[in-house]
């Protein structure tokens, strides 16, 4: 009877709590982290100008790939944040200061691997 109760307790939370939370949870932890060492609002920085097309605040992907755990090394995502990817990424270098640049650069490489 125990196990049955405690199986039908595991189901009602995953039934609650969505797949996804915990990654966001993570996001979230990595916006706030990285948000204090850069004094902004990275919520509001990667939502205005990155979920359009990079979901879960980046844990997901969408029109474009999921950020997290990405290979490219912090100043290849300044890069490529700053320059595009024709075709499929707008360049941001005339939209953002440098410091906003480097700063989502900061928390796309904070997000964890999976």
């Amino acid at each position: 009877m125990h196990r049955f109760v405690i199986l039908m307790l595991s189901a009602a939370v995953a039934a609650v709590v969505p797949a996804g939370a915990i990654a966001n949870e993570e996001a979230v932890k990595a916006l706030a982290e990285v948000g204090q060492k850069y004094q902004m609002d990275m919520k509001k920085l990667f939502a205005t100008n990155c979920s359009w097309c990079h979901d879960g605040y980046g844990m997901d992907g969408g029109k474009a790939p999921k950020l997290a755990g990405t290979k490219k090394s912090q100043q290849q995502v300044m890069a490529q944040i700053a320059n595009g990817k024709p075709g499929y990424m707008p360049a941001y270098k005339n939209n953002l200061k440098a410091e906003q640049i480097e700063a989502l650069a900061a928390y796309i490489k904070a997000l964890p691997v999976d």
